[in-house]
């Protein structure tokens, strides 16, 4: 009797980036303080477990919607957020289930206007 099962695991890629942009809501138009934005995010490796975190706020994203493209996503749009002061603020992007039980993260910069 033979079997063709065999266990295996698969790990989600580390994240990367190339660009980070802060829109207005379902716009892409510049992100302005006191409004509703969203950020735009391209790289690679974004996939459904991909955690976004505004430091300076503590702020937690999520993505907005599922991109139709096939996973790893290239491009995300995550969840709305609204910063009060203008500035440089900074994103970790982190994908768990790495080898060895972490996760990977990277950090991008992005712009709120006045």
């Amino acid at each position: 009797m033979a079997s063709n099962q065999a266990a295996f695991t698969v790990f989600d890629p580390p994240p990367t980036v190339t660009s980070v942009t802060a829109v207005l809501n379902n716009s892409t138009s510049p992100c302005t303080a006191n409004l509703n934005c969203q950020l735009v995010v391209q790289g690679g490796g974004l996939v459904f477990v991909t955690g976004y975190q505004i430091v300076e706020t503590n702020t937690t994203l999520i993505r907005a919607a599922n991109p139709s493209t096939p996973i790893p996503w290239n491009t995300v749009t995550t969840s709305a957020f609204s910063i009060a002061t203008p500035g440089i603020y900074t994103v970790v992007i982190t994908n768990p289930n790495q080898p060895g039980g972490g996760s990977a993260s990277v950090s991008a910069q992005f712009t709120v206007n006045q």
